[in-house]
């Protein structure tokens, strides 16, 4: 079986699920470009943990979704995605986490719109099972590194791991007037950062961004939008190459950046 990739997403606003735009196409490409997965594990952004020493993992067979967001059109709150569960895998996720030391329960609940937002543009026939596990946050990024890790050898057994969040998420910053105008000058440098310890693999100074990033604070006035990145890498394995999916700016400070780990 074909070695599936480790992913980071940013999934930037729930409106992705309705555009047509140069994001969605390039996740419809990355998708184009893999094997099916025989399923998804997926770490979200908008579903966390209680402490960074536990992580729920959702069992539901028929999971349905939540439109976990206001203020936007009529049609957005229309859109479904019915994806199976998976819990025979779920009940092995939460086993695995619990061999690495986390505090871990299984839970039924919907998806929140970091999963099934991007998920609709890359599998948009919802056929494939997928399992969310709850981000470990608030505390130290090494705990979800860890998660990543734990959960990695799935890879090896055609299963897409996949972290959601964002690389730079600052909402109070977001200039709505202008969603293809330029990026400001402290996101791109703040992005040109994290694409460089990417690159040069690193994981130390990713793990102290917010001392070694610059516009770390600004960036990221709350970090769960960044520490998914923590998972996908986490996940990654030995002869993993960094493969890059898409890359821009919306709103002139919501990084869009995605990219796999993969062999």
């Amino acid at each position: 079986m074909k070695l599936m990739p480790s992913v980071f997403l940013s999934h930037g606003s729930p409106m992705t699920g309705l555009l047509e735009e140069r994001y969605t196409q390039a996740l419809a490409d990355c998708a184009a470009s893999l094997p099916r997965p025989r399923a998804i594990v997926i770490v979200s952004a908008h579903t966390v943990s209680a402490s960074d020493r536990k992580v729920e993992v959702n069992v539901a067979s028929q999971p349905g979704i939540i439109h976990d967001f206001g203020g936007f059109p009529r049609e957005l709150y229309e859109l479904r995605y019915d994806c199976p569960g998976d819990p025979k895998l779920g009940a092995r996720i939460a086993a695995l986490c619990a061999s690495s030391g986390f505090e871990t329960s299984q839970v039924i609940r919907p998806l929140d719109h970091g999963v099934w937002v991007p998920l609709r543009l890359l599998y948009p026939e919802a056929e494939i099972p997928v399992v969310c596990v709850s981000l470990p946050w608030p505390g130290d990024p090494r705990r979800t590194l860890l998660l990543g890790k734990a959960l990695s050898e799935l890879r090896r057994e055609g299963i897409l791991v996949i972290g959601s969040g964002g690389a730079v998420h600052n909402l109070g910053a977001l200039v709505w007037a202008g969603k293809q105008g330029p990026a400001q000058g402290w996101v791109r440098e703040f992005e040109a950062w994290v694409v460089a310890a990417l690159r040069e693999r690193r994981i130390e100074d990713l793990l102290g961004f917010e001392d070694l990033a610059p516009h770390a604070e600004r960036a990221h006035p709350t970090t769960e939008h960044f520490y998914p990145l923590f998972f996908s890498v986490g996940a990654s394995l030995p002869g993993d190459q960094l493969r890059w999916i898409h890359s821009e700016i919306q709103y002139g400070t919501l990084s869009m950046l995605c990219f796999a780990l993969e062999s």
